[in-house]
């Protein structure tokens, strides 16, 4: 295997030198001679790096499936290869590898099933959450590379910059907009968070076990009386006996946000603290009536004859 290696490697460099000598052949276009130079330096470029592959060579594969895609970007085969060397190096490059991935399965690459769960675990693992994976698949079915200043925050990234966080600081933040609210909705996107706040509305959903409930969360929307925070309620049962007014502690996790017309932090998985829920009093049951006193009728007696005389 090895000297088959060899051989193919080494016609594929010999083939990369000749490429820039050829000449366009008659009747051919300029677009159409570029384009088949384009497909034949790819080609040469994976072989090299499928030899680099099978040496676990793999960092001379990632230069040479880069090199193949930019001649070729509608190969998801190179794509996958490219991740399958960014997966495997040391250090590995998780977040270019699910990249990869993302775009092989967005040319629809024979395995996509396969590499859709892989991807999937892949990102899981790393990130710690399936939270911003379908928006890796939308955004690398667009581009050939990531954008500037792409990443995936790793789990441990997110744990480190999350024990630092204050909910003033994450309002304000996702408030300001731009790149503030971007890098912090990467932080808090599917955590859960624990939070105090006044009760403005509360109300079952139609047809579902939760409640939303609007909260304002802080002294000046508290003030106001403005809701800031939506929590889909799932649990107490008792939270249907909670009112407007009332101060409630709970906790959700964080999955979407706006902005217009006012801020609102929506929150599902919602849990509100039994202790603050007031209690409803019951009213006492009432005793069982008792059965009416008949009275006697004049001339009768009450006294009743034990037998005939």
């Amino acid at each position: 295997l090895a000297a088959k290696l060899d051989k193919a490697e080494q016609a594929a460099r010999k083939g990369l030198e000749i490429v820039p000598k050829q000449a366009k052949q008659a009747g051919q276009t300029d677009e159409q001679f570029s384009e088949q130079m384009k497909a034949v330096t790819a080609l040469f470029h994976s072989t090299i790096g499928l030899a680099a592959l099978q040496r676990k060579d793999y960092k001379t594969g990632q230069v040479e499936f880069d090199a193949a895609i930019q001649n070729t970007p509608k190969d998801p085969w190179a794509y996958y290869r490219l991740a399958l060397c960014y997966v495997n190096g040391q250090p590995p490059n998780h977040p270019l590898a699910i990249w990869n991935l993302a775009r092989a399965i967005s040319l629809k690459i024979p395995i996509e099933g396969q590499l859709r769960d892989y991807s999937k675990k892949l990102f899981i693992r790393y990130h710690g959450s399936e939270e911003g994976y379908t928006d890796v698949l939308a955004l690398a079915a667009g581009s050939v590379s990531p954008p500037a200043g792409w990443k995936i925050v790793s789990y441990e990234e997110i744990n480190a910059e999350r024990s630092r966080l204050t909910v003033p600081a994450i309002f304000s933040d996702l408030k300001a907009g731009g790149d503030p609210a971007n890098k912090m909705w990467l932080l808090v996107k599917g955590m859960e968070i624990e939070l105090q706040g006044l009760v403005l509305s509360n109300m079952l959903d139609v047809g579902k076990e939760t409640r939303t409930i609007a909260l304002a969360v802080g002294e000046e929307a508290a003030a106001a009386e403005a809701a800031n925070v939506q929590l889909a309620a799932i649990a107490p049962p008792e939270a249907k006996n909670l009112k407007k007014g009332d101060v409630v502690h709970f906790t959700g996790t964080i999955e979407a946000y706006e902005t217009t017309p006012a801020f609102l932090l929506k929150l599902r998985e919602g849990k509100v603290s039994l202790e603050d829920i007031p209690k409803v009093a019951t009213k006492p049951s009432k005793p069982p009536a008792k059965p009416p006193v008949r009275k006697p009728r004049a001339g009768t007696s009450q006294i009743k004859p034990k037998g005939r005389a």
